[in-house]
């Protein structure tokens, strides 16, 4: 029972030393914080959605077809 509770204390010991291990990282090599959100032309525009291909046997729209009783092709 000893040996296990020195094998569990060694291994939370391990487990708070390990992520300590990692390289220093300047402030500079992490990058910058942007505050405000930059303006891209065109975000405006609505974009539209394309339709899916229809098929030659459906003359539903895929809309108008309800979920439940639709077939496979």
């Amino acid at each position: 029972m000893r040996q296990h509770l020195i094998w569990v204390v060694v291994a939370l010991a391990f487990a708070v030393w390990i992520p300590g291990c990692g390289p220093n990282v300047s402030k500079s090599d992490m990058g910058t914080i942007v505050y405000e959100v930059p303006t891209v032309a065109g975000v405006e525009d609505p974009y539209e959605v394309p339709k899916p291909p229809s098929s030659s046997h459906d003359t539903k729209s895929a809309s108008e077809t309800p979920s439940d009783k639709v077939t496979p092709p």
